[in-house]
């Protein structure tokens, strides 16, 4: 249980994008920004921001401590580390710049 909040394999960054994500959809239903003015989903967007930089520079750190020679079961963990990270990245952009009434 203790590894899961390490971040360390691609399940708990998958555990934390996902919770983001809640988190930041969650806040969009409840009070979305549109031209009344600014809702809940602001300080989401920033707070899975600040979710996404802090993952990925531990991803980045994590894989740049990793032994070499890179066996193929380090080089999954590692592709399926950073295909997560980008995804999560993505999924900001995306709604970011998304029109309110489109999610």
């Amino acid at each position: 249980m203790n590894k899961i909040w390490k971040a360390d394999t691609p399940l708990s960054l998958l555990i934390y994008y996902l919770a983001g994500l809640i988190i930041l959809v969650g806040a969009h239903h409840l009070s979305p920004t549109n031209l009344a003015g600014p809702g809940l989903d602001i300080p989401a967007f920033f707070i899975y921001f600040v979710l996404c930089f802090v993952l990925f520079i531990k991803t980045f750190l994590r894989v740049s401590k990793m032994k070499r020679p890179l066996t193929k079961a380090i080089l999954a963990d590692m592709l399926l580390s950073y295909t997560i990270n980008f995804v999560g990245v993505a999924l900001l952009i995306l709604l970011f710049t998304a029109p309110a009434n489109w999610w």
